[in-house]
């Protein structure tokens, strides 16, 4: 079985684990966008933990890095610490330095942790993936994060269980966005590398 660790922005990428530890179970909702998506190449995988992008703890060692590089190398931290795979994502909110940011620390994974991780910018918010996984908008990487998250309210897309039943059922095959192809293609090779192993 294939253990997770989940870190994100908030309750569509993540689900329960958005929660505080003691609430995660409280209002039975499900794992979220992210474990969803992973789940459609490796359904026996189970979330172990996670954490909001805002409470990860920021890695501090070494060299100066952006504050997106050291969160992404302390939620590696974390997963380590549970034996799992870093499976996360971060809007980029059309943010440029933070999607540098964001590839510095990525580059500097393999370097500072053995965790396995699925990752990828989310270019240009979680909503923009959900309307191209439901056929609602083709390319949403080049449109702006208020219309993406209007286009998702008015289609009935902007809850959780929305985003996870789409998430979960949408055909993978006729997809726009090349950060969440990116994405699901991560996904794909780190299933197929362990199961081999």
């Amino acid at each position: 079985m294939t253990r997770l660790f989940l870190a994100g922005e908030g309750k569509h990428e993540l689900g329960r684990w958005a929660n505080e530890p003691p609430w995660r179970d409280a209002a039975g909702e499900e794992d979220g966008v992210l474990a969803t998506l992973y789940r459609r190449f490796d359904p026996s995988a189970e979330v172990v933990d996670g954490v909001l992008w805002r409470r990860i703890v920021k890695y501090q060692v070494g060299e100066h890095r952006g504050p997106e590089a050291r969160t992404l190398l302390g939620a590696a931290q974390y997963a380590r610490e549970k034996d799992a795979v870093l499976v996360w994502c971060r809007d980029t909110d059309h943010d440029d330095e933070r999607l540098d940011d964001l590839q510095r620390g990525m580059k500097e994974l393999p370097e500072k942790t053995s965790t396995r991780w699925v990752w990828c910018p989310v270019i240009p918010c979680l909503e923009g993936w959900v309307l191209d996984l439901a056929g609602k908008q083709k390319m949403p990487d080049d449109e702006r994060v208020t219309k993406l998250q209007k286009l998702a309210q008015e289609a009935g897309l902007d809850t959780l269980d929305a985003m996870t039943r789409v998430a979960e059922t949408a055909p993978l095959e006729r997809l726009s966005s090349p950060s969440l192809k990116d994405w699901l293609e991560r996904a794909r090779r780190d299933v197929e590398t362990h199961r081999e192993a």
